[in-house]
């Protein structure tokens, strides 16, 4: 039972990790956690309570560099990745292998990272971007690294590299060095000795995601946390000294942090697996004054607005309207709606009245608001109105169902007997399947993608939702509802007008699906996240 972008935590301690396990930190400000207790197997069934959210990833690629905030990142025994950039797995270095660090050059910290077609780019104040090939060739020489007295390889990225960033640190010469994956990582427990914390809050174990992973020790802080991200310039002080006024250790642990204040966990991989931030399916919908939910069958052009979020913001853009950014974590003061649909409840907090103006002037019809719905709010029980579904199946602001899924034969299909063909939008699905047949899905009930367990209930009645144009916003009232009344009827006509995909309930909430995991039934080709 654990959802995609919370933590959970264990509330007993078992043995530490395995010398061999690398260590990731995880910022405990900005994660979310859940207590887990095991069963008799040993990854048995949990039970968790959910105690935060995760609100933001990031990856270091390059040492000291400055970091990349990710949606998604896949848990690997060396930490996180995402597609070609992991983290850390880049060095500055001396001439004769020792590592640099903002703490030598704290102007380390303005160099910016990102991936492209297979090349790192780095970009920096007053520099052009630099492009490196993430797989080097092997003819460039293996550098011996000293990291913390102890020796890690690292392939030369060449002079190219090297010039560039030794005309941007303008200090001395030095080179850049990536680490590749059939080089041998350093020890973490020649570095720092695993202890059991004092701390009767500590967390011991966590997952998050289908990642899971074991504590180890509490993060030393440096001079490096003293360097302006914005300037480059060190100041030396703070958040030092006011750390070191109330978060030091115990005497007892003096041989571990001796001086330096604790900030931070140090986490080692027990479990890999893929993270993601909190960013649920469906959560936010536009309501009228009086709690009615609205779709694009009542205002069609909500299907020009496009959804992202980032750093702890949601960001709302449409045409000729300026972006609108609105945080996740809504103030507790903001009101919440009891929101309804089908005659079902479910709540939501208010977004406030900026995001109910940008709504409304975009919509140009009538006052609206948008609702956010939060964790541990009422949901609305599908069973109520659609008896194919369990008591225990829930919903939030979705018609029906958690999930949606649609093949792609389907679509094909159905575009053979179209004059103008329609694009997957147009049915909102949140998973694309490919692989099979057309309309195989009407008969699947158990189906596993990954390590996901999901059951069918019903086909899915479609609507005039599906004659909205996903470019424009206009409904035309008559295709694909038409042709797929002819060919596709459902099983009762005066209930459901037609059937062309399957809704789903989660048997578990653990829903991390990506590209390319096989199923017993299907090959999921693209996992398709629809917010509106």
């Amino acid at each position: 039972m654990v959802e995609p972008g919370f933590l959970w935590l264990a509330k007993r301690r078992l043995d530490w990790l395995s010398a061999a396990a690398v260590a990731v930190l995880i910022a405990l400000g900005a994660a979310a956690a859940w207590h887990w207790r095991r069963r008799a197997s040993r990854r048995g069934r949990l039970r968790l309570q959910p105690v935060g959210t995760v609100s933001g990833l990031f990856i270091y690629p390059v040492k000291s560099c400055r970091g990349l905030a990710v949606r998604q990142a896949e848990v690997t025994d060396l930490g996180l990745r995402s597609g070609d950039l992991r983290d850390r797995c880049w060095l500055v270095i001396k001439e004769d292998g020792h590592t640099v660090t903002a703490r030598q050059e704290p102007r380390l910290v303005l160099i910016s990272v990102s991936s492209e077609d297979g090349c790192l780019i780095l970009r920096a104040p007053d520099m052009e971007d630099l492009r490196i090939p993430v797989k080097l060739s092997s003819k460039n020489p293996v550098q011996n690294c000293r990291l913390f007295g102890f020796d890690v390889q690292g392939r030369d990225c060449g002079e190219e590299a090297a010039q560039w960033i030794t005309a941007f640190l303008d200090t001395q010469p030095y080179r850049l060095v990536h680490f590749e994956s059939n080089m041998f990582p350093r020890n973490s427990k020649d570095l720092l000795e695993p202890f059991r914390t004092s701390d009767k809050d500590a967390w011991d174990e966590i997952v998050i995601g289908s990642a899971e992973m074991k504590g180890a020790m509490a993060c030393p802080r440096c001079i490096l946390t003293t360097v302006d991200p914005d300037t480059g310039i060190m100041d030396r002080k703070e958040p030092l000294e006011t750390l070191k006024g109330y978060r030091t250790c115990d005497p007892s642990e003096k041989h571990i942090y001796k001086s330096s204040p604790r900030f931070g966990w140090y986490f080692g991989i027990d479990k890999k697996g893929i993270l993601q931030d909190y960013f649920l399916f469906r959560c936010w919908t536009v309501i009228k004054e009086g709690g009615y939910m609205l779709s694009a069958k009542e205002e069609p052009r909500l299907v020009l607005v496009s959804v992202t979020c980032e750093h702890g913001y949601l960001t709302l853009n449409a045409p000729e309207m300026k972006a609108l950014r609105i945080p996740v974590e809504l103030p507790r003061t903001n009101s919440v709606w009891n929101c309804r649909r089908f005659g079902i409840h479910a709540q939501g907090r208010d977004c406030g009245d900026e995001a109910a103006q940008w709504i409304t002037s975009f919509l140009n019809s009538k006052p609206y608001r948008l609702v956010h719905y939060e964790p541990n709010m009422v949901t609305r029980k599908p069973r109520d109105f659609l008896p194919s579904f369990q008591p225990t199946d829930e919903v939030i602001y979705a018609e029906a169902s958690p999930i949606l899924l649609i093949s792609e034969a389907s679509l094909e299909d159905l575009n053979t007997r179209l004059e103008k063909k329609i694009a997957i939008a147009n049915f909102r699905p949140n998973i694309f399947v490919t692989g099979c047949g057309p309309y195989d899905e009407d008969h699947w009930t158990d189906i596993l993608i990954g390590t996901v367990e999901l059951k069918g209930r019903m086909s899915c009645p479609r609507c005039l939702i599906t004659t909205v144009d996903p470019d424009t916003g206009v409904m035309d009232r008559n295709e694909p509802l038409k042709t797929l009344k002819r060919f596709h009827p459902g099983e009762n006509l005066s209930m459901w007008s037609l059937r062309i995909d399957t809704d789903l309930a989660a048997l578990n909430r653990s829903i991390n699906l990506t590209d390319y995991y096989n199923s017993q039934k299907c090959r999921l080709a693209t996992l398709v996240l629809l917010m509106n």
